[in-house]
């Protein structure tokens, strides 16, 4: 699929694929997210959760509204996939990842009257990431939380990556095209 138009022109939109999860003795190869098409119903992750029921918490699926949301520019499920390793190295959880894009673009949650709370989402160049990601303890209340920063700095999460957070929406990633060299991401 392709998205023309803009700063990303005729970008090649590639579905984030099922994760491989951390079982067995590949473990070390693990993807380290699960995909979460509607995020009222990724809210039963356990903070001890067992690699061997990973796949129990991959939903990527939002019925019927859109049946998928996890589609983006190739580029920036690469970066995803590589914070989500580091995440699952430094957390020991999958990075819950919610709503990319459409398979072509266009806008999510259109509702009447035609509001658009992910408008920015259109381009598969932003993800919004669940609370869901860290243990309970610590973990941050909503989008607006500084813990979320926090978190990205104390692990130097976004280091070496080309994603960047959003000031006061915490949770929403963008794809910056670029790598993060400043050790306070």
């Amino acid at each position: 699929m392709e998205h023309c138009g803009g700063k990303y022109a005729c970008q090649r939109f590639s579905e984030l694929p099922q994760p491989l999860p951390p079982t067995g003795e590949y473990g070390y190869w693990a993807d380290g997210y699960v995909r979460c098409g509607m995020s009222s119903k990724c809210t039963d992750i356990p903070d001890n959760i067992d690699p061997v029921n990973w796949m129990l918490y991959d939903r990527p699926y939002n019925w019927p509204m859109h049946p998928t949301v996890h589609w983006g520019i190739w580029d920036f499920n690469f970066e995803l996939i590589r914070l989500a390793k580091k995440w699952y190295e430094v957390l020991g959880r999958p990075l819950v990842i919610n709503d990319i894009s459409l398979p072509k673009g266009g806008l999510l949650d259109c509702e009447m009257p035609w509001k658009t709370p992910h408008k920015s989402h259109r381009k598969g160049i932003e993800a919004d990431i669940l609370g869901i990601s860290v243990i309970s303890v610590g973990r941050p209340t909503g989008p607006t939380d500084k813990q979320w920063e926090k978190i990205y700095i104390k692990y130097k999460l976004l280091e070496r990556l080309g994603l960047m957070y959003q000031e006061g929406d915490y949770n929403h990633l963008r794809f910056t095209g670029g790598i993060n060299i400043s050790t306070q991401y």
